[in-house]
């Protein structure tokens, strides 16, 4: 049987490389767009946000930077989809940043993009204020970044790959409908062997899903 604990998976990783005949290898084997149920899409708020910046008034500038906040937060949640994790982030309440946290910690958010998103906190939730429309020009190019960086997440997301291990092979589903990574289990021989799965109310969800992103970018998939 094969072995899918988080440290046999990590010495998988670590001696993962494309240089080698006898290292382990990985194909990608399936890809397809995430599907939220969201009516309104993030890029769609941010063509709102650009409508709205064509006009110099007070008003359109706050809907503007409303927008904006739209858009970011629609993305975090369409990555939280993504990844199996939006109805953790519902039942245990995440706020905004404890969601940019995790999806940091997954390396879905480069942290230089999540030190821009920060740093427009004050400004998106800016309450009676009237905002600046220089900062508020500033907000929706972080926007823009933030949302065709991580859309490669939820377009043409890769949601299955084959990885060779020691002993057999497994193809490795991230089944995000049903919020868990799911294994299926082969042999050298190609015999079928135990299944595996990790859903998001398991402790090392977390784990898993960093390790799978990283095998992503080992082969530079993402």
């Amino acid at each position: 049987m094969l072995d899918y604990s988080l440290q046999n998976l990590e010495n998988t990783l670590n001696n993962f490389t494309t240089h080698s005949d006898d290292s382990p290898t990985i194909d990608s084997t399936g890809s397809d767009n995430v599907e939220t149920p969201f009516t309104i899409k993030p890029d769609e708020f941010l063509i709102y946000a650009e409508n709205d910046l064509k006009i110099d008034d007070e008003h359109h500038i706050i809907n503007c930077l409303s927008n904006v906040k739209r858009a970011i937060e629609c993305q975090i949640d369409s990555l939280l989809i993504g990844f199996g994790l939006f109805e953790r982030a519902k039942k245990q309440n995440w706020n905004l940043p404890k969601k940019l946290k995790v999806l940091n910690e997954i390396g879905i958010v480069s942290p230089r993009i999540l030190n821009k998103i920060n740093k427009l906190r004050n400004l998106l939730e800016h309450g009676y204020s009237i905002p600046n429309r220089e900062k508020v020009e500033d907000a929706l190019d972080v926007a823009n970044l933030f949302i065709k960086y991580t859309d490669k997440f939820l377009y043409g997301a890769i949601l299955e790959i084959m990885v060779n291990f020691n002993s057999g092979f497994a193809i490795i589903s991230l089944d995000y409908p049903n919020s868990r990574l799911y294994f299926k289990s082969f042999d050298y021989d190609k015999n079928k062997m135990p299944d595996f799965e990790i859903d998001h109310n398991n402790p090392e969800y977390l784990q898993y899903l960093i390790w799978y992103v990283k095998m992503l970018d080992k082969n530079n998939k993402l």
